[in-house]
């Protein structure tokens, strides 16, 4: 990690039987940087989601000459400039609240539909966050803060927290809206977000709902109708694709029947027999529908290419912001098949999806159950030994 200044490194997991420690310990040990590095047990949450409350306990332990703190997921892949790009971006600009930045997933060369399906989900994130220097939406993987804001709860960020939140980011977002704080996205703060090579269905399934369920959390009611605004847009638009998708899918297929079939009935049925019903919904049957379908399909064409230069620059990005990545990700590892399967199946399943979790309360995440009631985490469910469970209310 590239930085002119002193660093502090802070570790939080939930309990001192965490796996992880053992693995902290023994990378602090090999680090020249050990005298200002700590591992720290936040315990167990009882008012708000496990992340939130990890976050909370390492911005309050941070040393009191900390200027900015910079809260990570234990996943990301930093490159090594970007500490120094980013202290730099807050230092030149004075109205500068936060800087923030966004994922771009990258499958396994044998990845899974459904593995593809998770990064899709991602995917209408890039157009959000990469359009400009400056977004009005956060990444919780990525956020760096001014120190004194967050200790001194300038802007109500730790009580909203801490008062049944469930989503850092949506939180963090509503709070910058709400007074009107400048939030920056440089295009150096793009990170490589490596998916898993399989995933279950219960998996997908648990990770969609978990995307989803953030969309009925809220801090304020100004932010209730925003993310209940973008629930009804989110599962119109993802329906307005499929539903022409699926006709234009269906209208190639009987084209294709009517171009195969009707010329072989001449041979040996005659005039007049069972495929005569093909010209109905064949080319010769709707015109104007051949005309939308192959515009349609023109369109995939284009958006297909699109999308391959638009990774093909991410790529490119990524190699030049880590030039020294023994193991840089590949354009050939994408299966741009899968990915449209994947387009379809997350699309195709949203809506629904959408309306079991605005239905149904509750979510599995990090093996913690998780309650909502009025746009807040109310009540927490997670086993402590073997199948005994504790049940916490907030």
């Amino acid at each position: 990690m590239q930085y002119a200044g002193p660093v502090e490194y802070i570790f939080v997991t939930q309990s001192a039987a965490d796996p992880a420690i053992a693995v902290l310990q023994k990378m602090i040990s090999c680090e020249h940087e050990a005298a200002r590095t700590q591992v720290l047990i936040s315990g167990a949450s009882s008012s708000c989601s496990q992340k939130i409350h990890s976050l909370q306990r390492g911005i309050l332990e941070a040393s009191w000459d900390s200027k900015y703190v910079l809260c990570l997921d234990d996943d990301i892949q930093l490159h090594p400039g970007f500490l120094q790009m980013s202290v730099d971006k807050m230092e030149q600009d004075p109205a500068a609240f936060m800087l923030t930045g966004y994922p771009f997933d990258i499958p396994d060369p044998g990845a899974g539909v459904l593995s593809y399906a998770a990064l899709v989900y991602h995917l209408p994130l890039l157009i959000a966050f990469s359009v400009s220097q400056n977004t009005s939406f956060v990444w919780g993987g990525c956020m760096l803060f001014p120190a004194a804001h967050m200790v001194n709860d300038t802007y109500g960020i730790m009580q909203a927290w801490s008062d049944g939140g469930y989503s850092d980011d949506l939180i963090v977002a509503a709070k910058c809206a709400e007074h009107c704080l400048k939030i920056l996205c440089p295009s150096g703060a793009s990170f490589p977000q490596r998916l898993e090579a399989h995933y279950s269905w219960r998996q997908y399934w648990n990770y969609l709902r978990r995307q989803l369920y953030v969309m009925d959390t809220y801090a304020t009611t100004s932010n209730k109708r925003i993310n209940h605004s973008l629930m009804l847009i989110h599962s119109y638009l993802s329906w307005a694709v499929i539903l022409p998708a699926t006709t234009a899918f269906l209208r190639l297929i009987l084209w294709l029947a009517e171009l195969i079939l009707l010329p072989s009935q001449k041979i040996w049925d005659g005039p007049g027999t069972s495929w005569d019903w093909l010209r109905i919904f064949g080319a010769q049957g709707c015109h104007a529908g051949m005309v939308s379908s192959i515009l349609f399909w023109l369109g995939t064409a284009s958006a297909v290419l699109a999308l391959c230069w638009m990774t093909g620059v991410m790529l490119a990005l990524f190699k030049e912001l880590s030039p020294g990545d023994s193991s840089p990700p590949q354009h050939d590892c994408f299966s741009w098949f899968k990915l449209w399967l994947g387009f379809y199946l997350t699309n195709a399943v949203l809506p629904c999806c959408m309306l079991y979790t605005y239905l149904n309360p509750w979510v599995e995440w990090g093996g913690i159950w998780y309650a909502k009631s009025k746009g807040k985490v109310r009540r927490l469910h997670r086993r402590v030994y073997g199948s005994q469970r504790q049940t916490l209310r907030g």
